[in-house]
């Protein structure tokens, strides 16, 4: 299908690393975890990373802009940066894990995913 053929993985999480906008492009930085072994061989030959706007062979990449996000061209790191638009495309769920401490608050919005002005 068109996920795998853009080297996502279905029904796996991803995690934000980082996000913003810089230069006019909204972009998100995201990370797989490792994917188990099986999973490896059952993609064959399909790309095990993002290979769309912003992947590591993009290029969309400017030498400043590389500078700026700290950028890392490492093929098989699983992790890689995708424009906004295109993770609004491709993934249909975001869920939120607060990490900075262990002060806890409760947050529920009752919406739905609309498209990339969500």
């Amino acid at each position: 299908d068109e996920l795998e053929r853009m080297g996502l993985v279905a029904r796996r999480a991803y995690a934000v690393v980082a996000c913003g906008e810089t230069m006019g492009f909204k972009l998100l930085k995201l990370r797989l975890a490792l994917a188990p072994a099986a999973e490896e061989a059952r993609r064959g030959d399909k790309p095990s990373e993002w290979i769309g706007r912003f992947s590591d062979d993009s290029g969309d990449w400017s030498s400043q802009l590389r500078q700026m996000l700290s950028y890392s061209r490492d093929a098989n790191d699983n992790t890689f940066w995708m424009m906004y638009e295109d993770f609004c495309k491709y993934f249909n769920k975001v869920y939120f894990c607060r990490m900075a401490d262990d002060i806890w608050t409760k947050f529920v919005v009752h919406s739905r995913w609309m498209d990339e002005t969500a």
